[in-house]
């Protein structure tokens, strides 16, 4: 995944974004419920969806195998 020019790794910053939209459904859902706003469109909503999903899987995937790793299982069960 590497990092930035600051050195911070790319997976700290999707974990900062992945946050920071969850914040933004729940500040609508919050503003709905206090009848500050009437209705958000459903293709909003599917957006905010879609960039969760998305950068949720950015920083919950596994890391690639790297050499001096223990290696995965091969082959067939010794028994």
């Amino acid at each position: 995944m590497g990092s930035d020019v600051n050195g911070l790794p790319n997976r700290q910053r999707y974990s900062t974004a992945l946050g920071s939209a969850h914040e933004v459904l729940a500040c609508i859902h919050v503003a709905q419920a206090m009848h500050d706003i009437e209705s958000v469109s459903p293709a909003v909503l599917d957006r905010i969806d879609l960039v969760i999903a998305t950068l949720t899987g950015l920083v919950y995937r596994r890391a690639p195998y790297t050499k001096g790793r223990a290696s995965p299982p091969t082959g067939s069960p010794p028994f």
